[in-house]
């Protein structure tokens, strides 16, 4: 059976059902941001940042080429890192405001 992103995000799949009401149970969570399809999570040094080139997926780790760097990597667990970070930024981005905006000098009152 091949899953979709449609039918994940609609929780029609069992086991990333279960996963989102034991997430949204902790105290902790923070929400679910969607990261784009293409994103080089894979590419990105986790430590410094520096985007390497693509790599065949036979390549399990790798060693960051930035000189000051030198951090060795599992792939997954790397991009697993990135994600995380770049879903972050991307919730992070789009908090609500906690009190409404100041009125710019253009506004007109009530």
């Amino acid at each position: 059976m091949k899953t979709t992103w449609a039918g994940m995000r609609k929780m029609q799949y069992p086991p990333v059902r279960k996963l989102l009401q034991s997430a949204r149970s902790q105290p902790q969570f923070d929400g679910f941001a969607k990261v784009g399809r293409w994103f080089p999570s894979s590419r990105i040094c986790s430590a410094c940042g520096f985007r390497d080139g693509p790599k065949p997926l036979e390549i399990r780790t790798w060693i960051c080429p930035e000189s000051a760097c030198r951090a060795t990597h599992d792939r997954d667990f790397n991009a697993a890192k990135n994600v995380r970070y770049v879903g972050r930024r991307i919730l992070a981005a789009t908090e609500p405001l906690t009190e409404p905006p100041t009125p710019g000098p253009g506004a007109r009152r009530r």
